[in-house]
């Protein structure tokens, strides 16, 4: 078997902006392109949603506040997001003017906005999802407020700006209570302050952009302690639920930890450590203490508490959704969504003879057309039928359908649907399943998809996680973020929904195998679910540790040359012998569908009949291709380098 290494593949990755924990310990990112993440750490840090930007999208601080999660950002509004339906619940203006930061009071459920102009604006959150409203400002100071902070009493609110002040307010009066002058820049006239926290102490810790970090007594104002721990502008600040560890990290990409000494009642440096490449924009750290950062290398990394200073213990998270909807493979024709656009290339025909482990890279690709998205719309998702004549696209308040002549690079538009969808998938050559913005499922029929009938409607479990078609296209699997799952059988004269008994982990990927529905959990654990007979069985444990490392991103069969089933992850493909599924022996389920022990039934991932295993850095999708090869798409942390702007220059001893 030959392996198609593709990476020529444009991948656009954006920068972390902010970090964000909640209080049941998910966390919420934000990138430079605006788009919104979700991520789970109790289930193995799975990113459970994303929501793509959309025009004029910005985040620039993100906070959470009665289990609720608010963003603002430089198009002046603030946003309360339902990350069920993954679309803004409510949102109020900020009258016009840019926002730099945000800051929740969990005491009396306010939000404190700072400005482009100055003025710090006050929202309420109300008791109910959808509630916010304005509620005051206060005085406003003379130029731009970068970083701002409550009080623990949430009487006062600190503000940072970049006119070498830090400011004390008054939240009920709105008046300013003190004024606290900072050192100036060597190099600059003004100091700006990029971050604020308080601590119950009623201290305040400000990060700089001289480089320093600097404690403050918030009653008085005066200089209580200060510590050059940076080479560069302090971006971002993360304090312990206990208070008694403080990190902080900047443009020098280095992430330092302090601790407090009870004998000296002050923080004295400990371990520091370097694991990004660029800028580190954003610290968070959760109830349960666990620290994680971002920055303009778009990766996110998560830091052992015990072995902080060891670089080696720090966990990197690939830059890439966890799943692989924006490529497609069909008829060697590869299919890659762009932000505003879609483009289309040709593998071109490898000299057979070469064996799996060689695994060369793809040569001399063939670059067919580009279809781009009407106006300044960004492209939410698409389709490509199966004999790739048909391409559906979806925008922020669209789908358009194309008639596609690849050969001459020909593009036709033939329909335009007014439909909010943010998934579908083609499963005939001219039947389109549309996930909608609200959870329901419809199918659009015809050689334009003018044709819409409802198959299945919303329901409490949200939006559906993930989508897989059947090979005859007549059934639709789906799985939900609360672990549940269907199968939508599409035929006329008997429509029908088959719930899926719920699974111990959230499912990471679906497809079909003759008559099962392959279910790959976060946990590692690998099910299948049999339609003919319904029963469920788990097919591969995670006893004894996993092939691949992180989530299974993606799975399906191939008949050549043998039949496999085909398992990947951002580092990893697994071939495994198809046959295995006669031999597994199928778990019944009781009379309430419910999933059954003994696990003995079930195989271990060092038991498995691995037919083959390649490597990689990073993989964003894979494919067989119509001659039986694999394909693989894949960005190496290289690649990805080189469109990254200039890191600080650090000196390296020994170095001319």
């Amino acid at each position: 078997m030959i392996v198609h290494r593709l990476r020529f593949v444009p991948c656009d990755v954006q920068a972390i902006n902010c970090l964000a924990f909640a209080e049941n310990g998910k966390l919420a990112l934000s990138r430079a392109d605006g788009s919104l993440e979700l991520w789970n750490p109790a289930e193995n840090w799975l990113q459970e949603v994303v929501i793509s930007a959309s025009k004029d999208s910005s985040i620039e601080s993100l906070v959470w506040c009665k289990d609720r999660l608010f963003a603002a950002g430089l198009n002046g509004l603030i946003q309360e997001w339902d990350l069920h339906k993954q679309r803004p619940l409510a949102t109020v203006e900020s009258f016009g003017v840019p926002v730099w930061c945000l800051a929740a009071n969990h005491i009396e459920g306010y939000l404190a906005a700072g400005c482009e102009d100055g003025s710090v604006k006050l929202y309420g959150v109300g008791e109910d999802m959808g509630g916010l409203t304005c509620a005051g400002t206060l005085n406003i100071q003379e130029r731009r407020v970068m970083s701002i902070a409550w009080t623990k009493s949430g009487k006062h609110v600190f503000t940072g700006g970049i006119d070498s002040t830090i400011r004390k307010y008054k939240v009920k009066s709105g008046s300013c209570q003190l004024r606290i002058t900072l050192d100036e820049h060597q190099l600059s006239k003004d100091t700006i302050v990029w971050d604020l926290k308080c601590l119950s102490n009623d201290s305040v810790v400000g990060a700089l952009s001289t480089g320093k970090l600097q404690i403050f007594d918030g009653r008085l104002g005066t200089l209580k302690q200060s510590f050059e721990s940076h080479k560069a502008d302090v971006l971002a600040l993360a304090v312990s639920a206990d208070e008694r560890t403080l990190f902080a990290s900047g443009i020098d990409q280095k992430v330092l930890r302090l601790n407090w000494i009870t004998a000296s009642e002050q923080f004295v440096t400990s371990e520091s450590v370097l694991v990004h490449s660029h800028d580190v924009r954003a610290l968070a750290i959760s109830w349960s203490g666990q620290l994680v950062s971002g920055g303009v290398d778009s990766q996110l990394v998560l830091y052992s508490q015990e072995l902080f200073g060891d670089k080696s213990s720090a966990i990197i998270f690939p830059p890439f959704p966890h799943n692989h909807q924006h490529y497609q493979l069909i008829n060697d024709v590869l299919a890659v969504q762009r932000q505003k656009s879609l483009q289309f290339w040709k593998l071109q025909t490898v000299p057979k003879g070469t064996d799996i482990k060689s695994t060369p890279y793809h040569p001399n690709p063939h670059y067919l057309l580009q279809i781009k998205a009407n106006g300044d719309d960004y492209v939410k998702c698409f389709a490509l039928s199966s004999d790739a004549k048909l391409c559906a696209i979806g925008t922020d308040n669209a789908i358009w359908i194309y008639q596609l002549s690849l050969d001459n690079g020909q593009v036709t538009g033939l329909n335009k649907l007014d439909y909010c969808a943010y998934r579908m998938m083609f499963v005939c050559e001219a039947k389109l399943v549309l996930l909608s913005t609200d959870g329901a499922v419809d199918l659009a029929e015809g050689i334009t998809c003018s044709n819409l009938s409802r198959v299945k409607d919303a329901t409490r479990a949200g939006l559906p996680f993930l989508i897989g078609s059947s090979r005859d296209g007549m059934r639709v699997a789906l799985s939900y973020i609360d672990r549940s799952g269907c199968v939508v059988d599409l035929h006329k004269n008997k429509p029908g929904i088959l719930n899926v008994p719920r699974l111990p982990s959230i499912v990471t990927a679906v497809n079909f195998v003759r008559d099962n529905v392959v279910l790959c959990c976060a946990s590692h654990e690998v099910f299948c679910y049999n339609l003919v007979d319904d029963k469920l069985t788990q097919w591969i444990n995670a006893d004894t540790g996993s092939l691949l490392t992180g989530p299974i991103i993606g799975i399906f069969s191939t008949m050549i040359p043998k039949p496999l089933l085909v398992l990947y992850g951002h580092y990893d493909v697994v071939l495994i012998d198809q046959q295995v599924f006669q031999q597994a022996k199928i778990a019944k389920t009781g009379s309430k569908r419910k999933l059954e022990t003994p696990l003995q039934t079930s195989f271990s991932w060092s038991g498995l009949p691995v037919q083959g295993h390649v490597s990689s850095e990073y993989i964003l999708y894979a494919k067989s291709t119509v001659a039986g090869d694999l394909c693989v798409v894949e960005k190496p942390w290289e690649d990805i380098v080189i469109s990254l702007p200039p890191a600080l220059l650090r000196h390296k001893y020994g170095a001319s």
